[in-house]
């Protein structure tokens, strides 16, 4: 999803992964929504499961930093989700909490 003149639009990338398990944008297509305008949001489907992340969903939203819509189209429900800071074997909260304390003591106040 790309923010274009105040208008979200949406953008589709090629997936290059095998099968329907995960998905790897095409670089070059991610690349041509960047060069449009602001990428808002990563869209991607789970056609045969609830629109719940997984845990690679979870890795990759909190790596990229942006929210993600899952779909599952067949059913017609959708979800948005935000990274929240979530890493695969450690508590979200202590990773959370990891990160007040570091800015706090980086402050300037």
């Amino acid at each position: 999803m790309v923010l274009v003149g105040g208008d979200h639009r949406y953008r589709p990338c090629r997936n290059f992964a095998d099968g329907q398990a995960h998905f790897v944008l095409a670089p070059e297509d991610y690349a041509r929504a960047e060069g449009e305008g602001e990428v808002m949001a990563v869209v991607h489907s789970h056609p045969n499961a609830a629109p719940e992340p997984s845990e690679a969903d979870r890795v990759m939203m909190a790596r990229w930093g942006l929210p993600w819509l899952i779909l599952n189209v067949p059913v017609g429900h959708w979800r948005l989700w935000y990274p929240d800071g979530w890493c695969a074997g450690i508590n979200r909260h202590e990773v959370a909490n990891e990160r007040v304390v570091h800015r706090r003591a980086n402050h300037p106040r």
